[in-house]
Order: structure tokens, then sequence, then C-alpha cells
């Protein structure tokens, strides 16, 4: 599993970075996509992402608390807070985890089934 960066800056803002983690399996594949940034306080919003697509997240990481946020673009073209078990909203069987860096990952449910077993 490997995750692809890419740094965009927003005029002379923080910049973020785009990152894609890609997943197979019998049934299908897919990938996650995030925008990360960084900063010593929480934000509000994430900014304008133009490439951001339905589903995609955005990842803030607060330096000086150690704490993330979470957004998922959603079907209103919106970025709306998300938090670990949010429902994908263009497949229902598909749920948000966290993985303990706090990157985020969308995994179906069976699979979180089998993880906790």
């Amino acid at each position: 599993m490997s995750v692809v960066t890419e740094t965009h800056f927003m005029g002379s803002s923080v910049p973020y970075e785009t990152c894609e983690r890609r997943f197979a399996s019998t049934s299908r594949s897919g990938k996650t996509t995030w925008y990360f940034a960084q900063s010593n306080t929480n934000i509000s919003l994430p900014p304008a992402v133009h490439q951001a697509e339905t589903g995609h997240l955005y990842v803030h990481l607060n330096c000086s608390m150690h704490t993330h946020q979470y957004w998922m673009f959603g079907t209103k073209n919106e970025w709306q807070s998300v938090s670990k078990g949010s429902e994908y909203p263009l497949n229902h069987d598909q749920v948000l985890s966290i993985y303990g860096n706090g990157e985020p990952s969308w995994v179906t449910w069976s699979s979180i089934s089998t993880t906790q077993s």
C-alpha cells in the first residue's frame, strides 16, 4: 500500500498535499483521495480545492494539539465534517476508517467486522 503525494499552494497561504492510497481486493479496486495540511491551530473549514470530487477527504493536523480534523467533499459540492465510521456517499457499503497515523481510508463494513473479530 503506497501513498502518493503532490503539494499545492493556496496563494501565499498554507500548502496542502494531495494524497492517494490505492486498494484492490477480489471484488473491487479503487483509491482513497485526501488533501492534507497542517498548522498550529484548528481551521473552521477547508479551503477551496478545485480538483475535489464527491468522497474526497480533507485532513488538517493541528500540530500544537496533535489532533486531526476531517471533512468530506459531499454530493452538494461542499465540505462536510466527518469522523470514523461515516458512510462514503457513492457506496453505502464503505465507511471511513482512520489509521493510527491519522491517514483516512474508505473501507467496507465487512472488512471492519473482520478486523474487529
